[in-house]
């Protein structure tokens, strides 16, 4: 799985791989490629290599205890409201466009107030961009799929701030999207919530065909499929830690709350 990192010890951020069983990163500027958006084109050939540059001597790793993970896909231009229904190409007015902008990764620690809702889902990066992409090969342009946490306000025509996405830990494949797949919250306070992605890999690959008749995509955009909605149990002054499992691993962070 393809992760954005900062090396031990500090420094720029640099793509990485993750070993099989998720314990070492392989540092792929090692091999020449420069980000994420260089490896995005290529990830199936990498994962296939994943045991070659994470096990063979001379590879450049690290202990992923000794990393920080960033959000995998750091810089990015947002495609939302893919949950909604869209049932051929050129329903592009059923998504909405954001202009590239920084996104947060694991780790994170956000103030929240008491009438923000937390949000939960997939997003998917694009490998292959393209324009008028047919929605059965939608999916295929795809690199893979992590998860996101963003808060929103209660209101529902409230506009959502930039700086309330949180999305990682790693980018994993498409195929992981199986019918049974779902994501685990764990909330201050409650048992493990259940939220299922039946349909997420066919409801991604049709936002992207539609949005594909509006825009040439190109690697590294974001497509945001809400899977659920959750009211986080926190007092006033209170905080604590949120934790979302998935496909991609876990996706933890900070909420405290402001008032």
């Amino acid at each position: 799985m393809l992760v954005t990192f900062v090396r031990p010890g500090g420094g720029e951020a640099a793509v990485g791989l993750l070993s099989a069983d998720g314990g070492r990163v392989a540092d792929l500027t090692a091999i020449g490629m420069e980000d994420v958006f260089a490896a995005l084109p290529r990830v199936a050939q990498l994962e296939r290599l994943v045991k070659h540059l994470t096990a063979t001597p001379g590879a450049v790793t690290y202990d992923v205890g000794s990393v920080r993970l960033l959000a995998p896909v750091p810089y990015a231009r947002l495609v939302r409201d893919v949950a909604a229904a869209v049932p051929e190409r050129g329903a592009a007015d059923a998504l909405t466009f954001a202009d590239p902008r920084e996104i947060a990764g694991p780790g994170t620690r956000l103030d929240v107030t008491g009438n923000e809702l937390l949000a939960v889902g997939l997003v998917a990066a694009i490998g292959t961009g393209g324009r008028d992409i047919e929605v059965s090969d939608g999916a295929s342009h795809l690199a893979g799929v992590t998860m996101f946490a963003e808060w929103r306000s209660a209101d529902p025509e409230a506009e959502v701030a930039s700086d309330r996405l949180i999305i990682g830990p790693a980018l994993a494949p498409v195929t992981a999207l199986a019918d049974e797949a779902e994501l685990l919250v764990t909330l201050p306070h409650e048992s493990v919530r259940r939220i299922p992605l039946a349909g997420a890999r066919q409801a991604l690959g049709a936002a992207v065909a539609a949005a594909s008749a509006r825009y040439t995509l190109r690697p590294g955009d974001l497509f945001l499929h809400d899977a659920g909605v959750v009211d986080a149990p926190l007092g006033a002054r209170e905080s604590g830690e949120i934790a979302i499992d998935g496909p991609s691993g876990t996706l933890s962070h900070v909420a405290a709350r402001r008032d």
